[in-house]
């Protein structure tokens, strides 16, 4: 796939050469209830220090603050070690209750992944052509979204099952916006560069199942 190398960054020897990286999966968002899909969330992937790692949950559940409102935090790590070591793979993901979600959250949610980008390693670079963008979005969407968002409900996880609705660039802001629609009524608003952080994306969800509609 001509994106493989964009979105599935590999772990890179650092400055000292006995400090590895671990490749983090990020997905931070908002939810009705533990099962529904998220109505917002923000995702990223970075190498970062494996020293960084032991204080991960500390700092994502910094940001919800006090009171603490109801969510649902995991995290799953794995390692190959095959005749060369990947270094960790690490899922963290975090869902906060809708209701809960301020102006305040939503923007540690950004500032949270802000600073983790800074301590990252390589570098991420934003797709130029059309054909790029789209498949960037969809990969970000089944192969990223799709495996931590925690639904009960289907959320597409294979790039057929996904139809493109539009396509957009801000090219002030140096984004990208992709929309798409799933068999079930679905639609996925994917923000793929949010401000100045091409590797931060961020993925908006409802329901515009017509039937639906139109026996409201």
């Amino acid at each position: 796939m001509p994106l493989e190398d964009d979105v599935m960054p590999q772990p890179v020897p650092l400055g000292n050469p006995e400090e590895q990286t671990a490749l983090v999966y990020f997905t931070l968002g908002q939810k009705d209830w533990v099962g529904a899909i998220p109505a917002l969330t923000w995702l990223t992937q970075l190498e970062l220090p494996e020293s960084m790692l032991h204080s991960l949950r500390t700092e994502i559940e910094s940001i919800l603050g006090q009171p603490t409102p109801s969510y649902s935090y995991h995290e799953v790590r794995s390692r190959t070690s095959w005749g060369a070591d990947s270094g960790e793979i690490v899922h963290a993901v975090l869902f906060v209750a809708s209701a809960a979600v301020t102006g305040v959250i939503g923007n540690a949610m950004y500032d949270l992944l802000k600073r983790f980008a800074s301590s990252a390693r390589g570098s991420q670079r934003l797709p130029m052509t059309e054909q790029e963008v789209v498949a960037r979005a969809s990969w970000v969407l089944v192969s990223h979204f799709a495996v931590d968002v925690e639904s009960l409900n289907q959320v597409p996880s294979q790039e057929e099952d996904l139809h493109l609705v539009s396509v957009s660039d801000n090219r002030l802001a140096g984004s990208w916006t992709v929309t798409f629609c799933d068999g079930n009524g679905s639609t996925y608003v994917v923000d793929l560069g949010v401000d100045d952080l091409p590797m931060v994306n961020r993925i908006g969800w409802s329901v515009t199942d017509a039937k639906s509609a139109g026996n409201g």
